[in-house]
């Protein structure tokens, strides 16, 4: 039997979205859309949804749908500066990929950026800088990937000039190892992850590029153990000649928190990097670069907050006076 609670019935609306069973999914949504106050501030989620499922389903947002099933669309703002138009179609990135991450670099060397995408099992896109338009060249770049994947950070991890790639998976629709896409310099990608020892297998969240031992190289910290393995996050000092080590024990940063989101910063202004990162399982960490080893100062610093809950971190001036 189906359940009444209005909190089961969307979880059984998720189980058959998952299922791809998208009529069914839609029906839930709306059953536990019906079920709650309209002022609940759980109406949002399930509206989108139940759009996910609608899209799913037909590709398109259905036009007659009655305005209780709509996410309410905000006029633009007449006086803002700024504003945006969508013109992914236009362009030719418009795709529907149950995307997730995304990347601009100049992957192919000629001057212009272009774009790297991630979605859940779905292959990944490459869409390379023409004029004014997109030229998707996934396949011919090598980067067909059937896994997906959730985040996606680009560098030039080998000093080697052009811009390469590393792809998280977070396991919740199964087990599966990180990428880490080599360009060879062409706009071809081979992926080295295994031989180069991050193909990380404990359901990675995202990751952020950074030269924590100032020895001229990118070292790599990824952020772990979101769904059931609880593991926690690594980081991999690259030894400049293709392969990385673990050495986030090593260096106390080795966070089990459930992390959504680093960033690294030198935000104490001494030369090396520093290391935030957001947890949804504990207390956020602002992790001080002390030559050898970091030290959590985060609730020294203020910045601990909130707990159980953060997602995505970022650096930044917000007063331009030159400190983080």
């Amino acid at each position: 039997s189906k359940p009444r609670d209005p909190h089961l019935t969307f979880l059984l609306g998720t189980a058959l979205h998952w299922q791809q069973s998208y009529a069914e999914a839609v029906t839930a949504y709306k059953t536990a859309i019906n079920s709650l106050p309209a002022a609940s501030p759980l109406i949002p989620v399930r509206l989108w949804n139940l759009r996910l499922a609608y899209l799913a389903q037909h590709g398109v947002y259905p036009g007659n749908l009655e305005p209780r099933y709509r996410i309410a669309s905000l006029p633009a703002a007449a006086k803002a500066p700024n504003q945006f138009t969508d013109i992914a179609e236009h362009v030719g990135v418009a795709t529907l990929d149950r995307g997730r991450g995304v990347a601009w670099a100049d992957f192919n060397g000629d001057g212009d950026l272009d774009l790297f995408s991630v979605g859940i099992q779905t292959q990944h896109g490459l869409f390379l800088a023409r004029n004014d338009r997109f030229l998707s060249t996934a396949s011919a770049a090598g980067l067909n990937d059937a896994r997906g994947g959730w985040a996606a950070v680009s560098a030039d991890y080998d000093s080697d000039g052009d811009i390469d790639l590393y792809v998280t998976r977070d396991a919740w629709e199964g087990a599966a190892t990180n990428s880490l896409y080599n360009n060879d310099g062409t706009g071809h990608f081979v992926d080295v992850a295994t031989a180069a020892g991050v193909d990380d297998p404990d359901d990675s969240f995202t990751a952020a590029w950074g030269d924590v031992d100032g020895d001229g190289w990118l070292d790599l910290y990824v952020a772990d153990g979101i769904t059931g393995s609880g593991a926690a996050n690594k980081l991999y000092i690259n030894d400049g000649k293709g392969s990385f080590t673990d050495q986030a024990v090593l260096r106390a940063v080795a966070d089990d928190g459930k992390s959504l989101g680093v960033a690294f910063g030198d935000y104490d202004g001494n030369g090396d990097l520093d290391l935030y990162v957001a947890n949804v399982a504990g207390p956020n960490r602002l992790l001080r670069n002390e030559a050898r080893k970091f030290r959590d100062v985060a609730e020294a610093a203020g910045v601990s907050r909130p707990i159980n809950g953060s997602y995505v971190p970022f650096f930044f001036d917000s007063d331009n006076d030159g400190d983080l």
